[in-house]
């Protein structure tokens, strides 16, 4: 114990950028602050037992494998295997086995203070927390089914939600406050300090109890602090315009910056970092490329790419890559943060992708329509005339365009500031028709990935894809046309990826009752009816679906099945009946997560709204704190604020604009609201506030003995 607490410290404080507070923009989401994790040491083995992730609204799990992206309203679970996540602000989380925990929103902003609101909702097992605070006005806390527990900037601790129904809280390094108690009139609040163990009880107690090693997973702790070191032993210089970037850009060039690559100073992009893959061919021939090896996920209603690069995370989401003829792919760091830096174009049946550039935004200037394909910026002196492929020695040159044209206010990504000065170089040199800046745009072809609509959800992608460049010449003329589909084509595979989801899965539940189906043949059983359809045992109608759990909510049907029951020949089992019957439509979905009562909660909305007798519900869909009696929410408070507009803020009052120097104004009366008790669930939790909930800097008190 004694050895392994400078381990964590030193792994905690590893993690410091030159600015504490530097954080990207995310760009679907630009006046908002948020931040994204990621999955970053899984353990998976695909036999069963692996971590899984479900998003909120789909019921097909996801396997936490290396890279993968969470945010709110994301649930993690692990079975026989471990997982680690990392959040973008340096906060390490890792969860043993058996647990379960819901990411219910990330900076939320408050509606009655300047606090940003990082919920973790932990239903069961056991979490190792590293925190490491984003801003100073940031609340993060770990909610269990008794207790809320809040850490402070560098907290060490170990939370573990027993089955049992209590509490157990290990502080390793820093300071938590504890909010418990049976009910919103017999709050108890504690500081827990460094060495303190705690333990609230299911009789909703707070007691000291003797530190006990959590056994296997503390030595898998031990060895992952280990291995961590390593890796940050003599660290990489960091070059000067780095450090100045996102934390979380500063974190990967101390972590990958030397290991997997290599800094070089470019006259044109600036420091750029050069991995080491563009060395090595790959099986099958060929050279590495981004956007390649790895596979696409559907999160926060977006297209993620998850790389299979273990280093993949920043380099994929925070900055562009470029192509250079004698060094291969080079990323240039960037302070926004996108799903995908890539430029999606899609033909009937078909998807295709590939890095997004510099050039790109230059393209945009040119022309206002999105419907022209890649080569349509960059071939033929007229876009709507015959395109050709741009090796065959079309002039790529282009006039000078004026300040409004070279804003690219079409481009689907913000150019990030760091990169303005590296564009306009390029878009001198493009015009000056220098061979370097020209080469790339003519080995377009080679950097182009094209899969069919099918395939968009394959697990090994690059498996599937096909280079631009080796398609018939009659299915890549599709593509150099004018394209008929008028939606934007990164939408369109991001609904096509979706709707392959639930084919798939839909697929799968078929086959698991065919099976069951398939051992009743020659049983004299009652048939069973699908609807209108009427379906004989053993039959295999494509119509019939299996459940999930009982229940199946699917296009607005609901199927429910009776338990399994045994039959009279041994070892088979038969369904005993099935039920068709319409449901409501729901966005809501529940994910069985085990309700926890939201009056033990350190949001500062809870305390101000029981006061006022109205209620608060979170929506992880949103990432929003809501007042639905008041018909205000997080999107109202930050709509207004840095713009000029009104301040609307959460009081005893109800809600209150404040109109700079014309004083203060009450928009709605709280006195007259009725309380709205409840609990959580997988998308809006409600609940009723706490005397001393609200207060950040409430005085702790002393531990029970």
């Amino acid at each position: 114990m004694k050895k392994g607490i400078p381990i964590i410290i030193l792994c905690l404080f590893a993690f410091t950028g030159v600015q504490a507070d530097s954080h990207y923009k995310y760009i679907h989401a630009w006046d908002a602050e948020i931040y994204f994790g990621h999955v970053t040491y899984p353990e998976a083995k695909q036999d069963g037992e692996d971590a899984i992730v479900l998003r909120e609204g789909n019921r097909t799990p996801e396997i936490a494998d290396l890279n993968l992206p969470l945010a709110p309203g994301d649930t993690i679970r692990t079975k026989g295997r471990r997982c680690e996540i990392q959040f973008d602000t340096g906060t390490i989380l890792r969860l043993d086995q058996g647990s379960e925990l819901k990411i219910e929103t990330i900076l939320a902003r408050s509606l009655s203070s300047k606090n940003r609101l990082t919920n973790l909702l932990l239903m069961r097992g056991r979490v190792f927390v590293m925190y490491k605070q984003y801003i100073r006005k940031e609340m993060f806390q770990i909610i269990t089914p008794n207790a809320a527990v809040k850490l402070e900037h560098k907290t060490v601790a170990m939370i573990d939600a027993q089955a049992g129904g209590s509490t157990d809280v290990v502080i390793k390094q820093g300071k938590a406050h504890m909010l418990y108690g049976p009910n919103e009139n017999a709050i108890e609040t504690n500081i827990v300090k460094k060495p303190q163990v705690i333990s609230i009880t299911a009789g909703h107690q707070m007691v000291k109890s003797r530190y006990e090693p959590a056994g296997d997973f503390e030595e898998w702790n031990a060895k992952i602090n280990e291995e961590f070191l390593d890796l940050h032993e003599g660290k990489a210089v960091v070059p000067l315009p780095i450090q100045r970037l996102p934390d979380a850009l500063y974190y990967f060039a101390q972590k990958y910056g030397s290991m997997h690559g290599e800094w070089l100073w470019d006259r044109f992009y600036g420091f750029v970092w050069r991995p080491f893959l563009n060395d090595h061919a790959f099986p099958g021939g060929g050279s590495w490329m981004p956007y390649s090896h790895g596979r696409w996920t559907s999160a926060q209603g977006q297209l993620f790419w998850v790389p299979y690069e273990t280093w993949g995370w920043v380099p994929y989401h925070l900055g562009i890559w470029v192509w250079n003829e004698k060094k291969g792919w080079l990323w240039i760091p960037g302070s926004v943060f996108a799903p995908a830096w890539v430029e999606w174009m899609c033909s009937p049946g078909s998807f295709c992708w590939r890095p997004w550039t510099l050039m790109d935004w230059y393209g945009y200037g040119l022309y206002d329509s999105g419907q022209f394909p890649y080569f349509a910026r960059w071939v033929g002196e007229d876009p709507q005339g015959d395109e050709v492929l741009p090796q065959q020695g079309q002039n790529l040159t282009r006039k000078v365009l004026s300040k409004s044209q070279l804003k690219s206010k079409n481009a689907p990504y913000p150019m990030p500031p760091e990169m303005k000065e590296a564009y306009r170089k390029v878009v001198v040199a493009l015009q000056e028709g220098e061979d370097w800046v020209l080469s790339p745009i003519k080995e377009m072809p080679n950097h182009i990935l094209v899969v069919d609509q099918k395939d968009i959800n394959a697990p090994l992608i690059h498996e599937k894809a096909v280079k631009f460049a080796d398609l018939p010449a009659e299915r890549s003329k599709v593509f150099l046309s004018p394209s008929p589909v008028k939606q934007d084509p990164q939408n369109l595979a991001g609904q096509t990826f979706l709707r392959n989801e639930k084919m798939s899965a839909l697929h799968q539940k078929i086959d698991i009752l065919l099976k069951d189906l398939e051992g009743m043949r020659s049983l004299n059983t009652q048939p069973f009816q699908f609807s209108n359809v009427i379906a004989e045992p053993g039959s295999r109608d494509k119509r019939m679906m299996a459940p999930e759990d009982k229940a199946l909510r699917l296009s607005g049907i609901q199927i429910e099945m009776s338990e399994r029951k045994q039959i009279e020949n041994p070892g088979r089992v038969a369904y005993g009946s099935l039920s068709v019957e319409p449901v409501k439509k729901s966005s809501e979905i529940s994910l069985s997560l085990r309700s926890i009562s939201r009056f033990r909660d350190w949001n500062p909305d809870v305390a101000v709204a029981r006061r006022a007798g109205i209620s608060i519900r979170y929506s992880s869909r949103t990432n929003e704190v809501r007042c639905p009696d008041l018909n205000i929410s997080s999107r109202n408070v930050s709509g207004s604020l840095g713009n000029g507009g009104p301040r609307v803020r959460l009081t005893t009052r109800g809600s209150v604009v404040s109109s700079g120097s014309q004083g203060v104004v009450s928009s709605g009366s709280a006195s007259s609201s009725s309380s709205s008790q409840g609990n959580s669930s997988s998308s809006n939790a409600s609940n009723t506030g706490s005397k001393n909930a609200g207060s950040k800097g409430s005085s702790g008190g002393k531990i029970k003995k």
